[in-house]
């Protein structure tokens, strides 16, 4: 994975650092909304049947990465090769209510 943030903005989202200790929920649907902030913040939302599952991860190296039914050409690029992509995101319940969660994994696919 290599990770360039494509918004060098230190202005970016505030979410809580804190360890992925809360429920842990799966989400299956095409990535929206992909941004990424200084220095490593990944914020992107989840659109399933209607639904749309807001999420963020504070730093975007702790993310584990994997494709299924599908090769990467290259390096992932969270921060501008997984828009619009199918994917599986596994992520925890945060103390902040304005966001579903912390991202902990997400599995791209075809």
């Amino acid at each position: 994975m290599v990770a360039t943030p494509a918004t060098a903005s230190s202005t970016g989202p505030k979410y809580p650092t804190e360890a992925p200790t809360g429920l842990h929920h799966t989400v299956r649907g095409i990535l929206r909304s992909v941004q990424c902030f200084y220095p490593s913040v990944l914020t992107l939302s989840v659109e399933q049947a209607g639904k749309t599952v807001a999420l963020y991860s504070n730093d975007y190296f702790h993310i584990d990465f994997s494709t299924v039914s599908t090769t990467p050409s290259g390096d992932i690029h969270p921060c501008s090769g997984i828009e619009g992509r199918q994917a599986r995101v596994v992520y925890a319940e945060v103390s902040d209510k304005t966001i579903a969660g912390q991202i902990l994994s997400i599995e791209l696919s075809k």
